[in-house]
């Protein structure tokens, strides 16, 4: 037997009288792809992203100016088994090996202004399901990854100018590298800044059906640190859509426009020298194309958040602890899914969609949609205090609880088809290891248990697992 099908794009097709555009190993490619995407969205964290965390680089002079360079190549290889929760069915991919590489150079002016570039080759080996087509991913070529400028105007405003690294509070609306400009300003405790982006050419969109996806982005920030050191912040974030049509859709039966406005407000800190809390609360507004050929609009009235709480007492091995807990409004009203194609026929779409990312766990890897995930978590390093080779390794573990927002509606695994908010149960183990100073080793298993959201026939455990090295130059 095969895995699951998407039934997103059928429904989809199906109700414009076009389906028969998709026969089954097409389907399977497409949810294989879908999957694949979300996988890699996850691994593919800041941390790795934004050019800050790069530890290791060599510095030539070039006069008046220095020239910085550096670089990592990564190998990494993600495992699956049971991913559709029926052990009766094979899965539709297998494993993933990935290859990264990336170089980088940063050259400093005498003017306090500097340039930084990046370029970036990924590939992917696919270990497919039987009768299964390899995904086929955009960005998987040599690429230009970063390419900005920075400088200064009036003296204290900071301006980032080209391809670039943007969040927006904690990625859940916006994570990502773009095309753009950034301005940074502030005082007295206030801070401010601005942007102006739009995603790249080769970028993989959050809806695996638009072929050539176009989003151009806008968002004002005010924050305030306080004397207690508590940060208070506030953002504004717009999207608007101007991707081209779906290749195997006609415009004649459905067209496809998502346009969306975030506001947030949120808070970080301490509440004390042991306890540290970050906390962000969204509200989601604009419109979007319903389903049918009339084009009509559907309002967007959604909401998100996400709360977590750290405790890092001073014990042996630095341990802390960890207590999370992030939501997600859904809407029954609308087709299984959380992507941008899944419209409501009409009204209101109460369903939230962020353009970022949010890490619930490795196996089943849930869009923030439709959802509440509660998380607790522990992490150690044993052997901090020696001076050996394993004084800089990480031990860990999360534990997970996932349950629907609206029983009725859909999730990002589209197996959860039941009329129950009971998602189930996740389980993360995870270890990081430094073992030279050019050299780190991440490995992280991983195993979801449905609950009674998903058929009977559905609720075998599924398992993940990834495993890479990294060595930086």
């Amino acid at each position: 037997m095969m895995r699951r099908i998407n039934w997103l794009p059928i429904l989809i097709l199906g109700c414009l009288g076009t389906s028969a555009l998709l026969a089954q190993p097409a389907t399977q490619s497409l949810q294989a792809r879908d999957t694949v995407q979300r996988q890699l969205q996850r691994l593919e964290t800041d941390e790795t992203r934004d050019p800050l965390y790069s530890q290791w680089r060599k510095s030539e002079s070039l006069g008046q100016q220095t020239f910085d360079w550096g670089g990592w190549s990564s190998y990494g290889l993600l495992t699956f088994d049971n991913d559709d929760n029926d052990k009766t069915t094979a899965d539709a991919v297998n494993e993933i090996f990935i290859r990264d590489q990336r170089v980088w150079g940063k050259v400093e002016f005498e003017d306090g202004s500097s340039f930084y570039g990046r370029v970036r080759y990924i590939n992917y080996n696919f270990d497919m399901g039987p009768g299964v087509a390899r995904p086929f991913l955009s960005n998987e070529r040599l690429d230009l990854d970063l390419a900005y400028y920075d400088f200064k105007i009036d003296g204290d405003k900071e301006i980032r100018l080209g391809r670039q690294f943007l969040k927006q509070g904690s990625g859940l609306t916006m994570l990502g590298n773009y095309d753009g400009v950034e301005v940074k300003w502030g005082g007295s405790g206030w801070s401010y800044s601005g942007l102006l982006a739009k995603s790249l050419p080769n970028d993989v969109d959050v809806d695996p059906l638009m072929t050539n996806p176009r989003r151009y982005y806008g968002g004002l920030n005010v924050s305030y640190l306080a004397e207690d050191g508590k940060k208070y912040f506030g953002y504004y974030l717009g999207e608007r859509d101007d991707s081209k049509q779906p290749i195997a859709i006609p415009a004649t039966s459905q067209r496809f426009d998502y346009d969306a406005d975030y506001f947030a407000i949120g808070s970080s800190g301490d509440f004390d020298l042991d306890v540290s809390y970050y906390m962000e609360l969204i509200a989601q507004k604009g419109s979007q194309i319903a389903l049918g050929p009339a084009g009509a609009r559907a309002d967007i009235d959604a909401r998100a958040g996400i709360g977590k709480v750290i405790w890092h007492p001073e014990w042996d091995g630095s341990p802390s602890f960890t207590g999370e807990y992030a939501f997600a409004s859904g809407d029954s009203g609308r087709l299984p899914g959380t992507n941008v194609t899944s419209s409501n026929a009409g009204g209101s779409d109460n369903s939230f969609l962020g353009f970022g990312r949010y890490d619930g766990g490795l196996a089943l890897n849930p869009r923030l949609s439709n959802i509440h995930v509660l998380r607790f978590g522990a992490a150690w390093k044993p052997w901090l205090e020696s001076d050996g080779t394993f004084q800089h390794l990480m031990v860990g573990s999360k534990y997970s609880r996932y349950r629907k927002d609206d029983p009725a509606g859909g999730i990002s695994d589209l197996q959860a088809t039941a009329i129950n908010d009971d998602v189930g149960t996740g389980l993360d183990v995870f270890l990081g290891w430094k073992p030279l100073s050019d050299i780190s080793v991440i490995a992280q298993w991983g195993r979801f248990s449905p609950g009674d959201a998903y058929p009977v026939a559905t609720r075998d455990d599924a398992e993940s697992f990834f495993v890479n090295m990294t060595w930086s130059f």
